[in-house]
């Protein structure tokens, strides 16, 4: 793979994935300074999907990167970006995609010359030059290796955004989370090794920072890690939350008007809630269907019954699933979902 990146003649944008969390942002700038030092001819830069006003609902992300030294707020916030801005940012460049391997409708109509990944193929992007894409636990595993192949000195705050995306991923390293690789162990291992004490000691609370979300409202919670998901010409969505489904649901948290609204701006059709919280590991799901057009969906919820996914419950315009194994995380869910699909349909 690091041969094919010393071919890059051109300048390149490393956007990260829709839902712009810490693996996305991670990747996306350390790849981009690794390509820097690779070619020094090539203008590297890391493009992350959403807006620097985000950062409050992501304290990790702001968190880590303010520790390393990196202000995120100078790096290229897709929403941000003004006409001009557009202009000759996305002018003579391709993209590289991290995090994800199926390029998302916002980004910029640009040629699409690698991918790094650690989600389920979606066999798209195959002509792309740089073509990776592993199941592991985190794609910062994946660039810690791209790092350490290249013989190139891994700059210290490097080390620090590498190490901690993997750790949040992983739950440092958990059994009980079912995402740990080999890969994930060696290359976090190796970079927790070469911090300071201290900073090893943050990396071991950053999920405490990531979950330590009171200040946010309902709609913020939801927005925080939210991804499209359309089906069967459907417009949907799934957003993952810290939080168990009864606090979801309690009062204040829980606000009609704002979910509403949320709704009609982003999943006309219908929207997903999983619910992973607590330790061990929990998960709960939640489908949104106000107008009950998601007959298809809960069908094929029905045939992941073998994969411990039960419907537990139906209320107005919900419907509450257990979930017996909290190693279906949503990279695992959305899979099984559109193969279950195919079969309803």
């Amino acid at each position: 793979m690091l041969q094919r990146m010393l071919h890059f003649d051109q300048d390149l944008l490393i956007a990260g994935n829709q839902a712009a969390d810490l693996d996305s942002c991670v990747c996306a700038f350390t790849l981009a300074a690794l390509l820097k030092c690779l070619n020094p001819e090539i203008n590297a830069a890391p493009l992350i999907q959403g807006s620097a006003g985000d950062l409050r609902m992501k304290p990790e992300v702001d968190g880590l990167f303010s520790r390393a030294g990196i202000p995120l707020k100078t790096g290229h916030f897709l929403e941000d970006l003004n006409k001009d801005d557009r202009r000759s940012l996305f002018t003579s460049r391709s993209l590289i995609l991290v995090d994800h391997n199926e390029k998302d409708p916002d980004l910029p109509c640009l040629p699409v010359m690698g991918v790094v990944d650690h989600h389920r193929d979606s066999g798209t992007c195959k002509d792309a030059p740089l073509r990776d894409i592993r199941t592991c636990g985190s794609c910062a595993s994946i660039i810690s290796e791209y790092w350490r192949e290249s013989g190139e000195e891994l700059p210290y705050s490097a080390h620090l955004l590498l190490a901690g995306a993997i750790a949040v991923d992983t739950g440092c390293l958990n059994s009980h989370w079912g995402k740990t690789t080999e890969l994930d162990s060696r290359e976090y291992k190796r970079l927790m090794d070469l911090l300071k004490p201290e900073d090893r000691g943050y990396i071991e609370n950053l999920l405490e920072v990531k979950n330590d979300l009171s200040h946010l409202t309902m709609t913020e919670h939801l927005r925080r890690d939210y991804k499209s998901f359309s089906v069967s010409g459907l417009s949907g969505g799934i957003a993952s939350l810290t939080i168990r489904r009864s606090d979801f649901f309690s009062s204040p948290f829980h606000k009609g008007s704002e979910l509403k609204d949320f709704q009609i701006r982003n999943c006309r059709d219908f929207l997903m809630v999983l619910h992973s919280f607590g330790s061990p590991l929990e998960r709960e799901l939640s489908l949104f269907d106000p107008e009950g057009r998601g007959k298809s969906l809960k069908r094929a919820l029905a045939l992941l019954e073998e994969r411990g996914i039960r419907l537990s419950e139906e209320r107005e315009e919900w419907s509450f699933y257990a979930m017996d194994d909290p190693k279906i995380s949503r990279k695992v869910l959305m899979p099984l979902l559109s193969d279950a699909l195919k079969k309803v349909q």
